[in-house]
């Protein structure tokens, strides 16, 4: 790099550096004393807009105003009462979101060899091939086995494409009227935290468990979500059992009661419980420690033994799916897999036996006051600050336990306390990147044109754009979930990361984006957004120039190795720039729009 480019990079990233850590430190104040100083009408709205969703469109201000914002959050707290047409017109095509478990895994499932996918025998597999080819070429028999890849594109034929459900949370963020229910299944789904991969569970993880109980009873979502597939699979439950000698005398014991095509349909399973070893505590300690009770939730390592024998034989039926994976298919409950006898959990007795046992404790966990503190903290967190106040705590916790873990009634607690509508709590929440992408598309009022899902969808070269700031939806990769406090986001990479973004989307240079300018700064100017000065605007410019040479320098020397040593990459011009485009991305990268 030249010593004139090298200058200016050093530059901007000092900048960055700088302002990354004055936004550290505004995150970190004590508030302890609070003033109960009161929000004004107009901030309180943009408050609401910025707490309860993903922030402001233009024309949201003046219809909360209109409709009073007491009214507009008690709305909020019943989505179904909201019609959704722009995003249901928006979400029509995408067939993921409404597919049943069995049919998403044969939808995505590759032509794979017997020995990665276990469930489907070679006939099977030939019917299932056969039957898409004949429904993709029309009638007629097949009269040869079909070639690889053939049968891969007979597979292909209809399958959703990957990225669905990740655009379809973005899309949700942007333009639902829902927008505390967008922000409840963010919420639930970092505290349910499934590792996906490229698993098809997400979509019907997201759709048919969180979604209908985001605002719902606690002890009603931890139970769907402790029966789901893919938490089963993810935290291994589906493999934990009675000892393996206990189950091999209970098949032979079994098999000696079995006429022939009941011991046919044993047969298929008995290869599966053959390789079962035990128990696994995976899913009972994360069940106690990160969904319900907490970490100081007062369990010890007896109660989490206790916890796994009441799971044992949650498993999953992969029966009558072709082209599944040994851990595809839908929730069972295995009795030759159970651990008999009374369990104690918490000094609690349980001793109905069977799938009961699981259940009891479940919801045992779900209304233990501890779950009362520890979910009233995380949203308190959530909604007021990363510090939460305890008053605000325990008023939440006391309706959790009244209520019967009621999660809207806690919200609502919530929404009502002073501290929520206090002065000393405005703008003290710093954006997730998620968050962060959703509000800037609002405020500009932003035309997004799914089929270039650029934003959510790429590879390990060109990472989406939400990666790329840190925020890896449904990958995660611990079952933690993706934090909810300005430490986790505020660094020099991932703040770097955001101002590219705002000064490519108000220049209209993200594919399948497109702005307007005049709402966008109609907008953040009432969103008291400060207007940059012409020697801000000139440093905010040379900061994004000089880090689009320092990209495209890496760029060229990971293609030319030998670049640096035939004088280094050439200098990028620095290009006109359009003053009210920078503006407005100065003001999109400002600490101020980076907060909530």
């Amino acid at each position: 790099m030249n010593r004139v480019w090298g200058t200016r990079v050093l530059r901007a990233l000092t900048v960055v550096a700088v302002c990354a850590a004055v936004m550290a430190s505004q995150y970190s104040v004590s508030f302890a004393a609070v003033s109960r100083e009161e929000l004004s009408p107009e901030r309180m709205i943009i408050h609401a807009l910025n707490r309860l969703g993903f922030g402001p469109r233009p024309g949201d201000i003046e219809k909360v105003e209109a409709m009073g914002v007491d009214a507009w959050i008690e709305q909020q707290l019943h989505p179904a009462s909201i019609a959704d047409p722009v995003v249901d017109e928006r979400l029509a095509g995408y067939t993921s979101l409404e597919m049943g478990l069995k049919d998403l895994i044969e939808a995505y499932g590759p032509v794979a060899p017997q020995g990665v996918r276990r469930r489907a025998t070679v006939f099977e597999k030939r019917r299932f091939v056969d039957s898409r080819a004949d429904a993709a070429s029309g009638p007629g028999p097949n009269a040869l086995i079909p070639t690889s890849q053939a049968a891969r594109r007979a597979l292909m034929d209809g399958r959703p494409a990957d990225y669905e459900i990740i655009l379809a949370r973005l899309l949700r963020a942007v333009y639902s009227e829902r927008q505390l229910q967008e922000l409840m299944t963010d919420f639930w789904m970092n505290h349910f935290n499934i590792n996906f991969g490229d698993h098809p569970f997400a979509a019907h993880f997201e759709q048919s468990v969180i979604r209908p109980q985001t605002m719902g009873k606690f002890e009603d979502l931890v139970m769907a979500v402790a029966k789901h597939p893919g938490m089963l699979s993810y935290l291994d439950n589906w493999r934990s059992s009675a000892p393996s000698e206990v189950i091999e005398a209970r098949l032979t014991a079994l098999e000696e009661t079995l006429d022939h095509s009941e011991y046919l349909v044993l047969l298929e399973r008995k290869a599966f419980l053959k390789s079962v070893t035990g128990l696994n505590e995976n899913f009972a300690r994360e069940l106690m420690e990160l969904h319900t009770i907490g970490v100081d939730g007062g369990y010890t390592q007896q109660d989490v033994i206790e916890v796994a024998k009441a799971l044992t034989g949650w498993t999953i039926d992969s029966s009558g799916i072709i082209n599944g994976r040994d851990d595809d298919g839908v929730f069972m409950f295995d009795v030759l897999m159970h651990v008999d006898g009374e369990k104690v959990v918490l000094g609690q007795t349980f001793e109905s036996g069977g799938v009961d046992d699981g259940e009891q404790v479940i919801r045992m966990l779900a209304r233990h006051p501890s779950a009362a503190r520890f979910i009233s903290t995380k949203l308190a967190r959530r909604f007021i600050a990363d510090d939460p106040p305890e008053a605000v705590v325990a008023a939440a916790a006391r309706t959790f336990e009244q209520t019967g873990g009621d999660i809207r009634e806690v919200l609502r607690t919530i929404f009502a306390s002073p501290e929520f509508r206090s002065t000393d709590y405005y703008q003290v929440k710093i954006k997730k990147p998620l968050e962060l992408v959703a509000s800037a598309l609002r405020a500009t009022n932003a035309q997004v044109d799914p089929s270039v899902p650029g934003l959510v969808f790429g590879n390990q070269q060109n990472p989406p754009l939400i990666r790329r700031m840190g925020e890896n939806l449904y990958n995660h990769q611990t079952p933690d979930g993706n934090p909810d406090v300005a430490a986790a986001w505020v660094n020099t990479n991932a703040l770097l990361t955001r101002l590219l973004f705002a000064n490519a989307l108000a220049n209209n240079e993200l594919p399948g984006v497109d702005v307007d300018l005049e709402a966008a700064e109609k907008l953040l100017t009432k969103l008291g957004m400060p207007v940059p000065t012409p020697e801000q605007l000139s440093q905010f410019h040379a900061a994004i120039v000089a880090s689009r040479a320092q990209e495209q320098e890496q760029q060229e020397m990971g293609a030319q190795p030998g670049m640096m040593a035939a004088g280094g990459p050439a200098a990028v011009e620095e290009e006109e720039f359009d003053p009210r485009a920078l503006a407005i991305a100065t003001m999109l990268g400002s600490p101020n729009f980076q907060k909530r």
